[in-house]
């Protein structure tokens, strides 16, 4: 019996060691394509390019999300409201779908999305560790100043309270 579990341990180690010898470590998706978050350019549900300096000057709210998403769907509302609230007073809030185009495009028009809806796809994911999300998971939302500089993130569901708490100090900012 020890004969054969010492075998094993062996015949383990070695496939772990070719396992490890056979390649280098990937670099993370978004190591790979430099990305700046920034400027990546994602086709809005027109399939008009766009990307996130197309607002600067302008307060950002930035959610990743995915149509089959639960807690996504459930702040959306409250973003909207948010969106219709404070679009005149320099904030705007942009969606970055980490989904399938057609079932992100017509989860935005059933829901009336009034703010943009870029289709992120792949890129999204590749784009979110860029924003402080180093675990991938959705929603993701992070707020930056009108100089461009993430000044806020929240991972998971973010509350409307919460979400205003942290616009107000950027608001009085100019």
């Amino acid at each position: 019996m020890k004969r054969l579990v010492t075998g094993l341990i062996s015949l383990l180690l070695s496939v772990v060691v070719q396992v490890a010898n056979a390649a280098p470590p990937a670099a993370p998706p978004a190591a790979r394509k430099n990305l700046d978050i920034f400027n990546v350019s994602l086709p809005d549900l027109d399939n008009k390019p766009r990307k996130l300096s197309d607002w600067r000057g302008k307060i950002l709210v930035v959610n990743f999300w995915a149509s089959w998403c639960g807690p996504c769907r459930d702040e959306m509302p409250e973003f909207m409201q948010l969106q219709k609230q404070y679009r005149d007073k320099g904030v705007q809030f942009v969606g970055i779908a980490a989904d399938n185009p057609q079932a992100a495009a017509d989860f935005a028009r059933k829901l009336g999305i009034n703010y943009p809806v870029l289709q992120g796809e792949e890129t999204a994911l590749d784009m979110m560790p860029l924003a402080g999300n180093s675990f991938g998971g959705l929603p993701y939302t992070f707020i930056t100043n009108r100089e461009g500089k993430i000044v806020a993130t929240a991972p998971g569901r973010i509350s409307k309270k919460r979400l205003e708490a942290a616009l107000q100090p950027l608001l009085v900012q100019k």
